[in-house]
C-alpha cells in the first residue's frame, strides 16, 4: 500500500515497500483459517527477477485478515527504471507439504 523511491546516490537506489495488511483471505487449512505470508519480487521491464532479490514477510498464524506493518528494502546500483514492478505473491505456510499460493 506504501512505496517510495530513494536515490542515495547517483550509483544507488532504493524502493521501500511497507506491507501493512490483507483483508478476506481465502481458507487454505482444512481446520480453519490460513498462515498467510508474502513473498515479495522487484521485476525487471521484461519480468526477470533483479538479482534474485525476492523477500519474505514473517507468518501470522491462523488469520483470514493478517497485519503485518512491515517494510522492505530493495537495492540496485543501475538506475531506479530497472524496477519496472514488484511482484507480491501470499502463501498459507504449511509445516507439512508445500506452502500453498492465496
Amino acid at each position: 500500500e506504501y512505496m517510495e523511491k530513494i536515490p542515495l546516490s547517483s550509483r544507488d537506489y532504493f524502493i521501500e515497500l511497507k506491507i501493512i495488511k490483507a483483508n478476506g483471505l481465502p481458507r487454505a487449512d482444512l481446520v480453519g483459517k490460513s498462515d498467510p505470508y508474502c513473498v515479495i519480487t522487484p521485476l525487471r521491464h521484461d519480468e526477470s527477477h533483479v538479482d534474485d532479490e525476492s523477500q519474505k514477510s514473517s507468518v501470522k498464524k491462523k488469520t483470514l485478515d493478517p497485519v503485518w506493518n512491515e517494510t522492505f528494502v530493495f537495492g540496485t546500483n543501475s538506475s531506479i527504471e530497472e524496477f519496472s514492478k514488484l511482484k507480491i505473491k501470499v502463501y498459507d505456510h504449511d509445516v507439512i507439504g508445500s506452502n500453498d499460493p492465496l
